[in-house]
């Protein structure tokens, strides 16, 4: 699917947000981080940031775990698809796709999750439900909390979209 698989290093790189803040994101950053590339005309984009949410809505109160989304789009087109979702996790930018090429990606959305070490844990491509709640039980098991199924079975979306 893409280069970068788990166990190897996440690259760090630097992008802006939509206000045009400048934020570090991936390797040696303090906490777990959850990065998601996305661009907002694929179509399964929308039903994972709806779960991404959720899991930010869970355990992003934490000082140990940070989630991104990481958009391939332009701030125009990104803003648009954030307020439409209610996304409330930190947007950042990626136009000139210098994250997507560190981190090899071919597909979006792709979620990695990266360990307090840099490492990369997990790695998957589309919607995929099982996916979805086994980072959040990861999350769970390092952050010391309940877990949570953050994509019931019954919600309306498939149990796998490609993305």
């Amino acid at each position: 699917m893409f280069g970068l698989e788990p166990g190897a290093r996440a690259p760090s790189v630097s992008l802006k947000t939509l206000d045009g803040q400048t934020y570090s994101i991936g390797g040696g950053q303090t906490g777990w981080q959850l990065l998601v590339f996305f661009k907002t005309d694929c179509p399964t984009t929308a039903p994972v940031m709806h779960y991404v949410n959720r899991i930010y809505d869970t355990y992003g109160d934490s000082p140990d775990f940070h989630v991104w989304g990481i958009s391939q789009n332009p701030a125009a087109e990104t803003a648009p698809l954030v307020s439409w979702q209610g996304i409330q996790f930190p947007i950042v930018l990626d136009e000139d796709w210098q994250a997507s090429s560190a981190y090899d990606l071919v597909f979006v959305p792709t979620l990695l999750l990266v360990d307090d070490q840099g490492v990369i844990r997990t790695t998957h491509t589309g919607l995929n439900k099982a996916v979805l709640n086994n980072l959040s039980a990861d999350i769970a098991e390092h952050l010391g909390r309940p877990v949570v199924k953050v994509a019931l079975p019954d919600d309306g979306q498939p149990v796998f979209r490609p993305g």
